[in-house]
């Protein structure tokens, strides 16, 4: 903990001190502000028995975040996944990085608990590799990621009990099938299952998943429009099946219309 970290703690620890060398004592108070802000807001989902969800952001910030995430899944999902962290599915570490948390919760014996998603930041991830002279961390093809979500799912979805949870953001057709296929194996965790979609986005798998008893969470973001817009550009860009699938939901909306306007029940 960092309240705990002093001199005498940083001198006889050589790795500890190479960590905090940049770190001055008002950057220590304001990571342990964080620290306890973010705990209140823990305690107040955990008192009213629901699980919070820490999105996911750019790998330069990614390793942080997953820190601080971590340090509150020891702290409170020993019985409940009640803190849920968000994987990235583009990157290319991401077959690594959820098969140590699966092996991770099963060595501490604690629920299994993860968000999918496909990813959100691959314009400005390549851009900052090619300029730093870095791999690129974002699978090569729409098609790889799709893969590596896909084969993620079905991997998560083996591996559950029914005191898990699992939240997976998409509008793909494809990764629904998956999600079907995986949880009819194993019937039991279906209700620990969740699916996220933007409001308006996808309403034909909505249906499906609603009518076979997934839990479905409809979302709409607001904000500035300097903030908005640049998020719904990362929204195309990483459902880009999507955009496709609009024509479809256009020709399912006039077909109902016409069912209901000619009362053909």
């Amino acid at each position: 903990c960092v309240q705990e970290t002093d001199n005498d703690i940083k001198n006889n620890d050589p790795l500890l001190r190479r960590i905090t060398s940049g770190l001055t004592q008002e950057d220590f108070l304001e990571f342990n502000k964080l620290y306890d802000r973010l705990d209140i807001i823990f305690q107040k989902v955990i008192a009213y028995k629901q699980y919070i969800l820490v999105d996911a952001e750019q790998t330069y910030l990614q390793v942080a975040m997953d820190t601080m995430a971590e340090q509150f899944q020891f702290k409170y999902n020993k019985e409940y996944p009640y803190l849920r962290n968000t994987l990235q599915n583009y990157l290319k570490y991401s077959d690594f990085r959820i098969r140590y948390e699966v092996d991770k919760c099963q060595l501490f014996n604690y629920p299994l608990s993860m968000k999918f998603v496909r990813g959100a930041y691959m314009v400005e991830e390549r851009t900052i590799a090619k300029e730093k002279g870095l791999p690129d961390p974002i699978h090569d093809t729409y098609e790889d990621t799709a893969k590596s979500m896909n084969s993620h799912i079905k991997y998560f979805i083996d591996k559950m009990t029914p005191r898990d949870g699992l939240v997976i953001g998409t509008h793909n057709k494809e990764t629904a099938e998956v999600i079907l296929e995986a949880v009819s194996k194993k019937p039991e965790i279906a209700p620990k299952i969740t699916v996220a979609q933007l409001m308006g986005l996808a309403d034909n798998l909505t249906a499906e998943l609603r009518s076979k008893g997934y839990k479905i969470y409809k979302f709409v973001p607001f904000g500035k429009t300097s903030i908005l817009i640049p998020y719904y550009c990362r929204r195309a860009q990483e459902q880009r099946q999507t955009l496709k699938s609009v024509k479809g939901q256009m020709k399912l909306i006039r077909r109902e219309m016409f069912r209901r306007v000619t009362f053909r029940y």
